[in-house]
């Protein structure tokens, strides 16, 4: 069932950055232009946690309708919600909470003008090192259905992060995509567990002319480097420092000469954060060597487009 307040909208969108993003409508036959017209207000994306803290947490939705964002949360138990109100008159809304205890589970909701989601939780990161389970795959594009049935098997696991290694949908700056291939799929886990994508090679793929990654519209990630435009960074969780970086974008991580991704990578690995961590882990989305070369990072074939994926676990010892 769907709950909403009948509004009327177009069906150019402004984005949180600041662009104009055009959606579809599903209708069960395939896809109906948005024109304008007065419709449900509804979620587009049901509420999602992002870029977990060990005091912070940030939550992401989408509507149909411009309209206000406002989170409500409280730890199980309590019987009064804190409140987050941001930006009015959008529809890709993003709201970090802060002040929260660490290694604690909240349940949160969110509202936008009449339409409230239904309780979700979530658990923040620990301040001290303890073991914990976290989950990796990647290249979900093309398939919802096995997509979905991969997602089914993470959650039960019950992990506390989750790293995605790339190629999220086929098309990534189309937008008609996102629901069908990723975020219908992973509505169960993302609602409660926070995912953590590197850029794959299809991030950058369109059908359309002039059109820009929809990764950054999407995903609310440390922003570690303010030349990266997200598209690598680095966080910490417990004793684990995680850093993701975008290997299909040759100009910036150039091997053979300065770039700011690989400046950056250096001054990383050198950086307190990552030497005082128990495990330095390393995902992206090309392996280094793979049986078929032209799905590597070797020399030979760098720089150009390569497809694959990888994840790279760096000893203590690195």
């Amino acid at each position: 069932m769907l709950h909403g307040l009948l509004k009327c909208f177009t069906a150019q969108r402004p984005s949180r950055r600041g662009r104009h993003l055009t959606y579809q409508r599903s209708t069960g036959l395939g896809f109906e232009p948005l024109e304008d017209r007065c419709l449900l207000s509804v979620f587009l994306k049901e509420p999602y946690v992002q870029n977990v803290g060990t005091s912070s947490m940030t939550i992401m939705w989408e509507t149909d309708a411009a309209a206000s964002t406002l989170v409500e949360y409280r730890q199980p138990g309590e019987t009064e919600w804190q409140s987050a109100e941001g930006e009015s008159g959008v529809t890709i809304h993003e709201q970090e909470l802060s002040g929260l205890s660490a290694d604690t589970m909240y349940e949160y909701r969110v509202t936008s003008d009449s339409l409230v989601s239904l309780p979700r939780t979530f658990h923040t990161a620990p301040a001290t090192p303890r073991s914990f389970r976290f989950v990796a795959y990647g290249d979900t594009r093309t398939n919802p259905d096995e997509h979905t049935q991969v997602v089914q098997s993470i959650v039960q696991t019950q992990p506390e992060l989750v790293l995605h290694v790339g190629d999220l949908v086929h098309n990534g700056m189309d937008a008609r995509e996102w629901d069908p291939q990723f975020f219908v799929p992973t509505r169960n886990l993302m609602g409660d567990t926070p995912l953590y994508p590197a850029w794959g090679n299809h991030e950058y793929y369109s059908t359309q002319a002039n059109d820009n990654p929809l990764v950054d519209e999407y995903f609310s990630l440390p922003e570690t480097d303010p030349s990266s435009g997200e598209r690598w960074y680095a966080f910490t969780y417990g004793n684990v420092r995680f850093i993701s970086l975008d290997t299909t974008y040759s100009v910036d991580f150039d091997t053979s000469g300065e770039s700011p991704e690989r400046d950056w990578l250096l001054d990383e690995v050198q950086s307190t954060a990552y030497t005082n961590a128990d495990w330095q882990i390393v995902f992206f989305h090309n392996p280094p060597y793979c049986s078929r070369g032209d799905k590597d990072l070797s020399g030979a074939h760098f720089p150009g487009e390569r497809g694959g994926h990888g994840l790279q676990r760096a000893p203590p010892s690195v």
